[in-house]
């Protein structure tokens, strides 16, 4: 149901404020998001330094209680010589540290003993660095490092397999073929072994492998974000990267195990490991995203062997944004809903002279033309639209005056055309018959003169002059012959064809040229076919006034973009129409010819036999550049069987 003008105008009133408050609340959260992200990496940054300090507080603490260690233990010993006593004394630190490698070495770097591989008596490429660094800084050391599965199997017998992570590929992530990480990222330190005197006796270095340990990420989310959590989420995640692998994280999978060895994107890989960069990104874990950041993690060579990451759920700020957006709308639903009230009540005052003019219009409908609005005290807009609405009825009151006397004068005229019709069917008929007496006797003379003579190609030219006038005659006869209608399947070219040849005779187209695109083999229409012709006589003399009597004039025949129907076109060099003389072509008595050459009807006419033979035209034109006048028609349902 359409909506009233009150209605209409309250509804606009309601738009432009909520579009208003719309604008202003987007705005509003736009910098509120803004705002949110921006504090949201500060509390990242610090977050991430905060892990780092855990992350380095383990390492330092660990070289703390292996020196302490080395004192404790050793502290009595004059020499290492006693193998029992020491692996005893080893065994029990590494059980007291939770350490995964600890081994004691001579000053020179030869294995004394070592707690998880005791057979294992060679050196490995990270005891030797250790070693070095001991005696070189003669104090106790530590840092992180990553060793190889070599090294692995050296140190302890199962630590390689404890360290192998298989990797997860990704559609996303370039895995390199590798199905495994098999390095491990280890948290070493060494100390020197001192006897009383304090000479160095030995060096003990051991390591904790973080590959696959949940206790330092577990531990790092503890202290910073207390186990918190939202809707079923852990707020925040840590993570260790052995390069681009994820070895040791707080992230669990849906199979409540810990998402081990998916790989970091290129993008921060890039800039963290390859750059020595904090890099901050929105990766997903899971299906979750968090806001996370990264920073690399050196060797004691200082070089990046890895990444810390500190992540924190979106979705915890997202809400802080869902919040306000539920404020805003509740606020613009509030502010909508009294300016709504507001609005009502004033539109109602003013809307009254605009049912005095309903009322008028109402009445004009109904075939009061003479009816007038007044209006007491209107607006000035009101009171325009008043005065234009009296003009408007005194024009249609005079238009249908004026409608109804040309009605009369088409009525009489076509009357006339009826007679004029009858006497030309009388005349050609009256015609016809001399016109058969002049061929028989030219006949006759040409059979008795001599062939190949002048007067033998005289009588042949009256003969040939005297078939074309039956033709044009016979023609006439049949256009202008009064009968019921009656439609029956026709040949368009034969139909189009026969048409043309009744007028192209005419002196109107002595410079026309026609110029006909029939195609062949074309179904039959089923038409009225002197209604039919009616039709292309009138499109015809149309083209022809368009050209001024001199152009090309184009007749076409063929499939349209239907395959159950037919298009004719008729195609001038005229000067053409604007769109607004094709939005009224079709209309009764619209004509753009001058007084006393056009009735307005044909086309009208025309459109309406069309319709009735269940078909459509249409005008495709532009100023100057003629006009083609397309007719489309179904095809005979018998053709279509046959």
């Amino acid at each position: 149901m359409p909506l009233s003008l009150r209605n209409r105008l309250s509804l606009g009133v309601f738009t432009v404020i909520f579009v208003t408050c719309i604008i202003s609340s987007f705005i509003g959260l736009r910098l509120i998001e803004k705002s949110i992200a921006e504090r949201i990496q500060d509390k990242v940054r610090l977050d991430l330094r905060s892990a780092r300090d855990i992350f380095q507080e383990d390492v330092t603490s660990l070289k703390e209680r292996l020196r302490i260690s080395a004192l404790s233990f050793f502290a009595s010993e004059t020499s290492l010589s006693d193998t029992d006593r020491i692996s005893q004394s080893l065994k029990r630190i590494a059980e007291i540290e939770t350490l995964d490698i600890l081994t004691l070495v001579e000053p020179d770097g030869r294995v004394i003993f070592r707690v998880n591989n005791p057979e294992k008596t060679q050196g490995s490429q990270l005891g030797e660095e250790l070693v070095r660094r001991v005696r070189d800084e003669n104090k106790a050391v530590s840092s992180v490092e990553v060793a190889g599965v070599d090294d692995l199997n050296i140190e302890s017998w199962d630590l390689a397999g404890r360290a192998k992570i298989k990797i997860v590929p990704s559609v996303y992530l370039k895995s390199e073929n590798r199905p495994h990480e098999s390095s491990g990222m280890l948290m070493v330190a060494a100390a020197p072994v001192l006897d009383r005197q304090e000479n160095l006796m030995g060096i003990l270095y051991g390591a904790r492998l973080l590959n696959k340990s949940e206790a330092l990420v577990n531990k790092i989310i503890e202290k910073i974000y207390g186990n918190e959590t939202f809707d079923g989420m852990e707020v925040g995640l840590a993570t260790l990267f052995l390069f681009d692998t994820r070895i040791a994280t707080t992230v669990v999978k849906a199979d409540k195990g810990r998402a081990l060895g998916t790989l970091v994107s290129d993008d921060v890989y890039d800039h963290v490991v390859n750059n020595g960069n904090t890099w901050i990104s929105r990766p997903f874990a899971v299906d979750r995203r968090y806001i996370t950041a990264y920073e690399p993690i050196r060797n004691m060579a200082n070089q990046i062997v890895g990444m810390l990451s500190i992540g924190v759920l979106e979705d915890r700020f997202r809400d802080i944004l869902r919040n306000a957006l539920w404020s805003f709308f509740l606020v613009t639903l509030a502010s909508l809903g009294f300016s709504e009230v507001l609005c009502y009540f004033y539109i109602k005052s003013a809307m009254k002279p605009m049912r005095s003019l309903a009322k008028a219009t109402k009445s004009l409908a109904g075939g009061n033309l003479t009816h007038q609005v007044k209006l007491k005290n209107p607006p000035p807009e009101v009171a325009s639209l008043a005065n234009a609405f009296n003009t408007m009825a005194l024009s249609i009151s005079e238009r249908d005056r004026e409608l109804r006397q040309r009605a009369q004068k088409e009525i009489m005229r076509s009357e006339r055309l009826a007679m004029i019709g009858q006497l030309a069917a009388g005349v050609a008929h009256e015609i016809n018959n001399p016109l058969g007496s002049i061929l028989l006797f030219t006949r006759l003379v040409y059979n008795k003169c001599p062939k190949d003579t002048v007067t033998s190609e005289n009588l042949e030219r009256i003969e040939r002059e005297v078939k074309r006038c039956q033709k044009i005659v016979q023609g006439l006869l049949d256009f202008a012959r009064q009968r019921e209608p009656k439609a029956e399947p026709m040949n368009m070219n034969e139909l189009l064809e026969k048409t043309i040849g009744l007028i192209e005779h005419q002196a109107m187209f002595h410079d026309i040229k026609v110029i006909k695109q029939y195609q062949e083999n074309l179904p039959p229409s089923v038409v009225d076919p002197s209604q039919m012709q009616q039709v292309f006589i009138n499109i015809i003399m149309n083209a022809v006034d368009a050209m001024d009597g001199r152009g090309t004039l184009t007749l076409a025949t063929g499939y349209g973009e239907d395959p159950e129907a037919i298009e004719i076109v008729f195609s001038d060099t005229g000067c053409g129409m604007s769109q607004e003389i094709i939005d009224r072509v079709f209309e009764p008595f619209y004509t753009t010819k001058g007084v006393g050459h056009g009735t307005g009807l044909g086309l009208s006419i025309s459109h309406g036999i069309i319709q009735r033979h269940g078909g459509s035209i249409k005008v495709i034109s532009k100023e100057g550049e003629g006009s083609s006048f397309v007719l489309s028609l179904p095809i005979s349902k018998e053709s279509d069987q046959k």
